[in-house]
């Protein structure tokens, strides 16, 4: 290969890079990168939450939603409640882990890097993605760690934990909107 050649790979390279938005391996790629992989986490975290309580759903409805019968033609109507506040609980855990996918990223704000970094931006972010990812595992832990009771009946830990990681989620996404 004659010597020009490596050079000018190397440049359409980086004007690719660029023209995709990237800065070839720059800062402001670090923090958006840093920020996918908090996002994806947390997403997991939620994920083995929901995981958890559409087991406990299903385990529940087994046990007291058998089929009916002549003897039995009507559901019990708290177990269909606590059967119902189960699946409610698991479908918001899965609006949450949606929420959390479609966070802003860093760099979607034009010029937010220029703009934003003198005011302390990402040490705000980075604290903010900090809370985010252990309200999303206190709310894990409290799930895994709840019976059946303390998840059906609403609000009480579980209920508080979700608020905390609501308002995490808001916190963090008026960082970036900002």
């Amino acid at each position: 290969m004659p010597d020009g050649e490596p050079d000018e790979a190397e440049q359409v390279g980086v004007d690719t890079f660029f023209a995709w938005g990237h800065n070839f391996y720059g800062s402001e790629d670090r923090v958006c990168a840093d920020s996918l992989a908090v996002r994806s986490r947390v997403a997991e975290l939620l994920g083995s939450a929901r995981q958890c309580v559409i087991e406990v759903e299903a385990a529940y409805r087994r046990e007291f939603l058998p089929p009916l019968s002549r003897e039995r033609p009507r559901p019990d109507p708290d177990a269909v409640r606590r059967a119902s506040a189960l699946e409610a609980l698991a479908g918001q855990l899965a609006t949450l882990q949606g929420q959390v996918a479609v966070l802003p990223l860093p760099g979607d704000a034009t010029g937010m890097h220029r703009r934003h970094a003198p005011t302390g931006i990402m040490e705000g972010l980075a604290d903010a993605d900090r809370r985010l990812t252990g309200q999303a595992e206190l709310l894990r832990r409290a799930i895994a760690t709840a019976g059946t009771d303390q998840l059906a009946d609403r609000p009480g830990p579980v209920g508080e934990r979700v608020a905390r990681l609501k308002e995490a989620i808001d916190t963090r996404r008026g960082l970036i909107m900002a």
